[in-house]
């Protein structure tokens, strides 16, 4: 029975610790993407491309119409 009890605790336990890790690395996961996606927006083309005229748009063989629903607008 002692060992028994003494065998369940070092599995509860092991369990705790491994479920820990797995948590951890899911949250450094998530602020990774965070970090990765700031990374984007910051060096985003279209901060440039929406500054253009028409004809600007028209030289570079972009489209000439400026969709705003893509801003968020």
């Amino acid at each position: 029975m002692n060992k028994k009890l003494i065998v369940l605790s070092i599995l509860v336990f092991t369990a705790a610790v491994m479920s820990l890790f797995v948590f951890n690395k899911e949250e450094k996961g998530i602020a990774e993407a965070r970090a990765l996606r700031e990374q984007f927006l910051e060096n985003s083309p279209f901060k440039e491309t929406i500054k253009l005229s028409r004809a600007e748009r028209k030289a570079l063989s972009l489209p000439l119409r400026l969709i705003m629903s893509a801003c968020g607008n």
